[in-house]
């Protein structure tokens, strides 16, 4: 990356590490028998965090996940925009509230697990080592995306359509509806690689920081394996071991645009300005 591109990316990040508040709970009601109910089993004792990037295969990871039933119930329950609803499920009316009923219910095969890029990190902890000393993770997953312009181009597509995946067999059928919602908008890809890099540098500065040894995985290889042999890397991870006589879905499917796919000239001038 060029010094300009360096330049840019760093005064992002500075607006927007700034710009923070302190997160505010979000109103939920008491409901001391339903918040007993979600704190009546004793919290996982294995706690795995995925660290991601936006259209990285986070959904299809963690759908498999869950499958394996294995593997705790993988989701971004520390999203901001999804914080209230989950914590309306169990009552909980604080965030240390919130914490000790998700490692007491939310678990499978003896493990909590949760994915969560670093935005969200920061937005409701504050800081890597707060989330950390209040959820005490014992493993870590570090999924990203090798080719960061396809990814921008995904999560602009995204963006425009509000379509990220499909779960239906014929993803073929639910494309071709999107397609005519999708324009190629050099700028906006070359805010979302900026974005991406931002949540790059940041997690690893994290992983470096707490001397932390995640499992690597990338949008690239996972795509070429099956459901079974990614369950399989994942348990073992875990230090648990997969039961083959349970059946593994993958039910996630790539939604893959029939629109070309080439940089046009706009985000070739733009990208060789920031990283030629």
């Amino acid at each position: 990356m060029t010094v300009l591109g360096k330049t840019v990316m760093f005064k992002i990040a500075r607006r927007l590490l700034s710009s923070r508040q302190a997160y505010v709970w979000p109103k939920i009601a008491e409901d001391t028998q339903l918040l007993s109910k979600s704190l009546k089993d004793p919290p996982a004792k294995s706690r795995m965090v995925i660290l991601f990037t936006p259209r990285s295969g986070s959904s299809r990871l963690c759908g498999i996940l869950t499958d394996t039933q294995k593997a705790g119930q993988p989701g971004e329950v520390f999203n901001p925009a999804l914080i209230p609803k989950v914590a309306k499920r169990y009552a909980a009316t604080s965030l240390n509230g919130y914490i000790r009923a998700l490692l007491s219910s939310r678990v499978s095969g003896g493990i909590f697990s949760c994915k969560l890029t670093y935005w969200h990190l920061y937005q409701v902890f504050g800081s890597p080592a707060n989330f950390i000393l209040q959820v005490q993770p014992t493993h870590w997953v570090w999924l990203l995306r090798r080719d960061i312009v396809a990814q921008a181009i995904s999560m602009s597509r995204m963006h425009q359509t509000g379509f990220a995946h499909s779960t239906t067999a014929d993803a073929r059928q639910d494309q071709d509806g999107q397609d005519d919602l999708f324009h190629y908008d050099a700028f906006g890809i070359a805010k979302m690689i900026l974005s991406i890099l931002f949540l790059e540098r940041f997690s690893e500065a994290l992983i470096r920081r707490h001397s932390l040894e995640p499992l690597r995985l990338n949008y690239e290889e996972l795509s070429q394996r099956t459901a079974g042999e990614i369950a399989e890397k994942l348990t073992k991870h875990l230090g648990t071991q997969l039961d083959n006589s349970q059946p593994i879905l993958a039910n996630h499917r790539k939604i893959n645009s029939q629109k070309p796919s080439y940089l046009n000239s706009d985000l070739i001038v733009i990208m060789h300005f920031l990283w030629a």
